[in-house]
């Protein structure tokens, strides 16, 4: 392998670590928003917005994996994401530079003792078309508000714990083609701790 490629898996690893890290503080947060005694009302709209900004960095993170592999890139779309508001102009630009930047949720079956990888089960993960639902959701939550009414909040359309939970299950074992010759396997294992696998794959 080379240098650049090994430079580009640690580089995804450490990525994927902080998603694991955020996933974590989201989860305490969003038990925190509904456990009882309920928060005052102050403090829970601070809380829940906290919870779409984490959210929101989650998604990107996702999507910016995928572009280790071409620094340059990576270093002039960054900026350029962090000012989207609708995740459609954020797709659009990510397409551009990796046709294949999302994550393919996989399965791990063995079969006459070799391991294979199949397709995860459908609506079980987070689909792009998520993505983009809870990307536009999130970016509201941070960006709307209305001074005279403070309980307002955006409708995430799923609950904070379901979205965690579809996000870890299209992480947990998942292909990333970081370029055309560059296919991996990645491995989440414990979501209570950051380390992360990652296997080199074939581009078939």
């Amino acid at each position: 392998m080379s240098d650049q490629k090994q430079q580009n898996h640690e580089r995804y690893v450490e990525l994927m670590g902080q998603l694991k890290l955020r996933l974590r503080y989201l989860e305490a947060d969003a038990h925190r928003l509904t456990a009882a005694p309920a928060l005052p009302t102050n403090e829970a709209t601070l809380l829940y917005e906290r919870v779409c900004l984490q959210l929101r960095k989650v998604l990107e993170l996702i999507a910016f994996s995928s572009l280790v592999a071409n620094q340059e890139r990576f270093a002039v779309s960054h900026p350029n994401f962090a000012g989207y508001q609708r995740a459609k102009n954020v797709l659009k630009s990510l397409r551009t530079m990796n046709p294949r930047y999302y994550p393919a949720a996989k399965r791990q079956t063995i079969r006459n003792s070799g391991q294979h990888f199949e397709d995860a089960e459908p609506d079980t993960w987070l689909s792009e078309e998520e993505f983009a639902l809870l990307f536009d959701a999130c970016s509201e939550a941070l960006h709307v508000t209305n001074p005279y009414n403070e309980t307002a909040t955006s409708d995430l359309g799923r609950s904070i714990p379901e979205w965690i939970a579809r996000i870890r299950a299209l992480l947990q074992i998942h292909v990333a083609a970081l370029n055309d010759d560059d296919i991996v396997v990645v491995f989440m294992e414990d979501w209570n701790a950051t380390n992360v696998r990652l296997l080199s794959a074939s581009a078939k």
